[in-house]
């Protein structure tokens, strides 16, 4: 009778839950990411501004970063527990101010996300030096110096850090037209195992992983106007795509919000591939079902 009493007011009080033991405990329901703080490279437009919707809902307080100014004030106009700062992921110098910024808000950084880059066409025959650098500068040296100044920041700090790096599927590819955009990312994987393993061996707690996207409708790749017969091919592609569609940004987002969480705290130096199985499909023509 007391049990029953007692449950009765735990289901009439919206604070309580019945625990199935007897007991009654108190069922405030928090965000995954609650009390944690974030860093966002790359956040004003995309991909990275989805990811950082996507942290801010599940309760981090998300600092967005990107050299496009307009876009990200706007960007935080429309996220709640957000913040923008100016970072050129390429200057050293930008990564030192903006950490040290964020180290005196918050005293804290648990979740960097290495999103910001850039694409450009650089064959290995007509290619010049100065824009592989530029590309590189951006997509593999600025995840470097991300990853450099957030173990500074976490080590000491964070319970369970996380650094996330997106790379692509292009890393697992010959791009014939891009071979600067896939080096960098195919550099970007193994950093990212040499990370995860510092960091172990180092005795801190800050686990590091990258997620490869597939073909995402973000402005870096609509902002490029295809001829008829590009855009041809480019749909074929698409079709050829096993789940046969582009991904969607927020796909990228939930994939980083689970490597963020503490759900993965067992998981470090590994791939999140994110693709609608496209690299998992051959290619052949004549293996197709349909």
């Amino acid at each position: 009778m007391i049990q029953f009493v007692f449950l009765i007011f735990a289901l009439l009080n919206s604070n309580f839950i019945w625990s199935g033991d007897g007991m009654a405990r108190n069922n405030v329901v928090k965000g995954r990411l609650e009390g944690k703080v974030a860093l966002i490279t790359g956040a004003a437009q995309g991909i990275g501004k989805e990811i950082a919707r996507v942290l801010a809902r599940e309760g981090a307080q998300v600092i967005i970063a990107d050299i496009n100014d307009g876009e990200g004030q706007s960007a935080v106009q429309n996220i709640e527990n957000s913040s923008y700062v100016h970072l050129d992921v390429s200057n050293e110098c930008d990564w030192q101010l903006v950490i040290q910024k964020i180290m005196n808000m918050y005293s804290r950084l648990d979740i960097l996300v290495n999103n910001a880059g850039m694409i450009g066409a650089v064959d290995p025959e007509n290619g010049t030096l100065e824009k592989w650098k530029e590309i590189q500068s951006v997509d593999l040296e600025g995840v470097f110096l991300g990853c450099k100044y957030a173990i500074q920041a976490m080590k000491n700090t964070a319970k369970n850090g996380s650094i996330i790096n997106i790379s692509s599927i292009a890393w697992t590819r010959g791009i014939p037209g891009g071979i600067a955009y896939s080096a960098s990312k195919a550099a970007v994987t193994n950093l990212t195992k040499s990370v995860a393993v510092y960091c172990g061996q180092q005795g801190y707690n800050i686990r590091c992983n990258w997620i490869s996207p597939g073909f995402i409708p973000t402005p870096m790749l609509t902002k490029y106007k295809r001829n008829a017969e590009e855009e041809a091919r480019f749909q074929e592609y698409i079709r050829s795509i096993p789940l046969g569609k582009m991904g969607r940004p927020e796909d990228i987002a939930n994939g980083v919000l689970f490597l963020a969480s503490d759900e993965s705290q067992y998981i470090t130096g590994t791939e999140l591939r994110i693709d609608g199985g496209v690299t998992a499909w051959t290619g052949i023509p004549w293996t197709r079902t349909n």
